[in-house]
């Protein structure tokens, strides 16, 4: 009994894990820039396991974008 006990405090502590980003309707890709292709910075969309993401899951600062911080 105090085994069980164990293995479910345990189980209890795991952290969950995030959904990956959906992918499903992408379009082919090796590379992160082949779902961006006149983009660098913004929001981008990822190359997951061979298929671009329907969305755009990665936002990447633009260089001179925003105010400074002082």
């Amino acid at each position: 009994m105090a085994g069980l006990l164990a293995l479910a405090t345990a189980l209890a502590g795991c952290p969950r894990t995030t959904p990956p980003p959906d992918r499903m309707g992408g379009m082919p890709c090796e590379t992160h820039s082949d779902c961006n292709p006149d983009a660098e910075c913004g929001e981008l969309a990822l190359c997951i396991t061979g298929l671009c993401e329907a969305g755009h899951s990665l936002v990447v600062p633009c260089p001179g974008v925003g105010e400074r911080v002082p």
